[in-house]
């Protein structure tokens, strides 16, 4: 079953994308969607939905962890800043208020911050000989003792090791770093030599075969920019065009001298081709042979376990028992051979360039000294000039002014970071984003009904199409370019904390151009520096994460509707820059940007499209289903330190919370588990009763909300191709029925006459 299921997949993958693009269908894989549902083959192969989720690699993180470190420290430092400039503000407007009532005299004031303090410390002096007394009497467990736990122990080695290997003295990476410089000076020292022969009589050789009979003249050696000596070393690989017209001139050259034998020996076999070429492309298409399918991350997989097997499956470990990990000598060696071969080659090269030199002046001056003329020196220098200038001249073009190019990087960085723009993005990760799996996705699909992804789903593709890019140069090399992505939904869904947790996964800086978050920074046309710092700082500083709320509301060009959203400046002020910055992301650029929007059809009519067209991707936040808020209830108690007891009835407190979202959800636990209530759970646990009485003070997501989320993402690119498509092959059925009724009447008729 595993195996058709995956032969299956693989027969997709390989329609959608052959070797041949040529080749490639026009209906995409799974019609367009971005979520795939597989709930009926993980029942038929009895797997858990915990086998589709996709892991986030530790090493994005953990291999910066001291740059991630030093940037969090200078970003807080620059928030603490921020924070105690309000302070000094809001201290000035409560002493203008103070001044209009009585202020407490310092006796009384000292009184009350005494009583408060001593209240403090004897409730937690009290808290603990409680907690002692109850240990005493056995009616409570020994505190387990955090030396002692397996788990914390292996953690601490862990970091012991990881400390050992980043010792900027002592350290693995510092023994690494030496290793390499006295290895490659012992390479070059004793094979050295040995290279520097070889590629002197390899270019010597090169020089005697390519020289001119006639007048003796040496050729040029390539310049480097060509690659200097290496296209002697290792000449390229001819081009297709050239194998085919090499091939076509040996033809044609066969052909002329065979003559007309030739040509009729020609004809006659291919009758006998021609007879029998449908036998033997039917014997083609019937022998079965399979293709290749070709895949960007296949091949390195191969290669790594290719390697792995040839170098290190048989070798010991250098470390021997110890866990220290260390070099070994002569791997590192074959690493560092390529390198010095290459610095010995263009050592090579400047010494025969200057021979070669010498070697032209006395061609040239036994070649003048035969003609009885002395040599002239070419003059080419005019030329050159004049080329050059003409060069330069051509090379002009209109080119985007740097309006920050006498700016350093770390100016840049410290002002957005000093405004708000660049900060530190919270420690989220995406397991937050509660939620599981739905099991009846693909019913409703075979149903005719597209189903909303569900919260395992929202993870799954953030996960792909936003954190691994990010986070590995080598997955966005391979993966298609995203750029932006949208969050859509309804509020309290989780759009803020899914986009910080893609920032905190992959290590990015996390830029806010929140419309509310930059009012009041630069205003007027100074948006457009904006802008620029921004992507500027991204792109230099990346993995970046641009983020910007509401951004429905940028594109809104209506003044009337533009006003009712408040604020100094405008929504829309960086919109028309935002376009132009995006426009300017080349695939290399690891910046993305995200979007979170709660009301996308504001953006209605002719702002429809620019907004739309703006998102490489769009993922619909949904409201938890039944099955997910049984999840998200125990997740959340547990979040905020407390536990459900075991008998509580979990089913009714989630068929009664439908229809709130998550973040409603979380404000219910968070307002219901104070710290008296947390410390009460054990002696009187949480019921039913007093769940409603803080859902109460929640609201959930209006109906009106949902049906218009529902129907914008019907319009989306996707969505609105499949709607079209069905709603045109039912009319198709209808105007088919309509015409095989009305032959039937009228053959009713001619019977009846």
């Amino acid at each position: 079953m595993w195996r058709e299921a995956m032969m299956e997949l693989l027969d997709q993958l390989e329609a959608e994308n052959p070797e041949d693009p040529a080749l490639a269908p026009k209906v995409k894989l799974n019609r367009g969607l971005d979520f795939v549902q597989l709930d009926d083959l993980l029942v038929d192969l009895k797997l858990t939905p915990d086998v589709l989720e996709v892991p986030v690699p530790r090493y994005f993180i953990e291999d910066r962890a001291k740059e991630l470190n030093d940037r969090d420290k200078f970003l807080q430092a620059r928030e603490r800043t921020r924070l105690v400039a309000s302070a000094k503000r809001s201290r000035a407007v409560e002493e203008r208020r103070r001044q209009a009532g009585v202020a407490l005299s310092k006796d009384e004031a000292v009184t009350k911050i005494q009583s408060m303090l001593r209240g403090c410390l004897w409730r937690n002096r009290v808290r603990q000989e409680a907690n002692q007394e109850l240990v005493f009497v056995g009616m409570k467990p020994q505190p387990v003792d955090p030396k002692a736990d397996p788990q914390a122990i292996e953690a601490r080695h862990l970091l012991a090791r990881k400390q050992q290997l980043l010792d900027p003295e002592h350290g693995t990476l510092r023994k690494y770093d030496d290793a390499v410089v006295s290895l490659k000076d012992k390479v070059l020292e004793t094979e050295g030599e040995d290279m520097r022969e070889a590629i002197q009589d390899k270019i010597n050789a090169w020089f005697i075969a390519n020289r001119n009979p006639q007048t003796g003249e040496y050729p040029d050696l390539p310049p480097e920019e060509a690659g200097g000596s290496k296209v002697i070393l290792q000449p390229p690989l001819p081009s297709v065009e050239e194998l085919l017209a090499d091939e076509a001139a040996a033809a044609a050259d066969k052909s002329k001298k065979g003559g007309k034998p030739g040509a009729a020996a020609a004809k006659k076999p291919a009758g006998k081709d021609a007879k029998g070429g449908g036998k033997g492309d039917a014997a083609a298409e019937g022998s079965g042979t399979a293709e290749v399918i070709s895949s960007a991350f296949i091949p390195l997989i191969e290669g790594a376990v290719a390697e792995y097997i040839g170098k290190w499956q048989e070798r010991p470990a250098p470390g021997g028992a110890s866990r220290e990990q260390q070099h070994d000598p002569e791997l590192l060696k074959d690493e560092l051979r390529p390198l010095v071969f290459e610095e010995v080659r263009q050592q090579v090269d400047e010494e025969m360039r200057t021979l070669l030199a010498n070697l032209k002046e006395l061609v040239a001056a036994e070649a003048a000294a035969k003609a009885g003329k002395k040599a002239k020196k070419k003059k080419g220098g005019k030329a050159k000039k004049g080329a050059g200038g003409k060069k330069a001249k051509g090379g002009k073009g209109k080119k985007k002014k740097d309006p920050t190019a006498d700016r350093s990087m770390e100016s840049l960085f410290a002002e957005l970071a000093s405004n708000g723009v660049l900060v530190s993005p919270p420690k989220v990760e995406l397991a937050d984003y509660l939620g599981g799996y739905s099991f009846m996705g693909a019913t409703l699909e075979k149903a005719g009904i597209i189903p909303d992804p569900s919260l395992a789903q929202i993870r799954q593709a953030v996960t792909e199409f936003a954190i691994l890019p990010l986070g590995s140069q080598l997955a966005h090399e391979r993966l298609p370019h995203i750029k932006s992505l949208l969050l859509y939904g309804a509020p309290s869904t989780g759009k803020t904390m899914v986009a910080q947790a893609i920032a905190h996964l992959s290590g990015s800086c996390f830029f806010d151009l929140s419309p509310r978050n930059t009012d009041g920074h630069y205003p007027g046309k100074a948006v457009a520096m904006l802008l620029h710092m921004v992507f500027k700082v991204a792109k230099t500083m990346a993995p970046s994460v641009i983020y910007i709320d509401e951004v429905e509301k940028v594109f809104v060009s209506d003044k009337k509707k533009a006003k009712e959203f408040g604020g100094q400046e405008p929504f829309s002020r960086i919109k028309k820059e935002l376009l132009r910055e995006l426009k300017g992301l080349a695939p290399g650029d690891r910046v993305l940007l995200v979007g979170a929007s709660r009301e996308p059809w504001l953006a209605a009519k002719k702002d429809e499209k620019a907004f739309m067209g703006v998102w490489s991707k769009a993922l619909q936040m949904p409201l938890p289903d039944y099955a997910a808020r049984r999840l998200i209830w125990p997740g959340l108690f547990a979040r905020h330190g407390g536990k459900l007891a075991y008998d509580f009835d979990l089913s009714t407190l989630a068929q009664l919370s439908e229809g709130y979202a998550a973040g409603a959800l979380d404000a219910v636990v968070s307002g219901l588990l104070t710290p008296v209530r947390r410390e009460r759970l054990k002696m009187h646990p949480v019921d039913i009763q007093e769940f409603l009485h803080w859902l109460c003070r929640v609201q959930a997501v209006p109906q009106e909300v949902d049906e218009a989320l529902h129907k914008w993402a019907d319009r989306t690119p996707a969505l609105a191709a499949i709607k079209g498509a069905a709603a045109d092959k039912a009319a198709a059925a209808a105007s088919g029925g309509s015409s095989k009724k009305g032959a039937k009447d009228e053959k009713g008729k001619k019977q009846k006459k």
